[in-house]
């Protein structure tokens, strides 16, 4: 499988000159407003994991200087890598990768619990519009499902989706 992006056969290649910095247009407080966070989401949620690292990786490098939003992201990444793994059968890559996105992910809530994180105002476990408590508890029940069936595989009645709350949206 070529690179998505960086080999010529890539459905997404763009020469080297012409790619485009990867920093996320990302404000937390807005996240419902950044096309590139939710982009990412959409890319995890339809199976481009390798697309959806990359615009987690243009969102990490927006919030670097926020620690419980740097995990968050990290975590995604793993994630999104481990799917990928679990997709070209390579499981033991699968189940270390997303056994540390659900680390990350439950890291996040214990951040909360220490009222340290970003998390929003009324939603105990909610981050940039995830519930982290929920996504770690998916991740981990689908690497348990991927590596328990015979043969080892993608279960897509357990696939880990990340769901958005995003609220009531006014249209303008």
């Amino acid at each position: 499988m070529p690179h998505p992006i960086c080999h010529p056969a890539g459905h997404s290649f763009v020469p080297r000159a012409q790619r485009l910095p990867g920093l996320a247009d990302l404000d937390p407080k807005r996240f419902a407003d950044s096309t590139d966070y939710l982009f990412g989401v959409d890319l995890y949620n339809h199976g481009y994991f390798w697309e959806a690292a990359t615009a987690f990786e243009a969102c990490l490098r927006a919030v670097e200087a926020d620690r419980g939003l740097e995990r968050f992201f990290r975590a995604l990444i793993q994630a999104s890598a481990g799917q990928l793994k679990v997709r070209t059968g390579h499981l033991d890559g699968a189940a270390s990768l997303t056994a540390r996105a659900s680390f990350l992910l439950r890291a996040c809530a214990a951040d909360h619990a220490d009222s340290t994180g970003p998390f929003e105002s009324g939603n105990p476990t909610t981050l940039l519009g995830i519930d982290v408590a929920v996504a770690a508890r998916e991740l981990d029940a689908y690497r348990h499902a991927v590596m328990e069936t015979e043969p080892p595989g993608h279960d897509p009645r357990l696939f880990p989706y990340l769901r958005v709350v995003t609220g009531p949206r006014r249209l303008v």
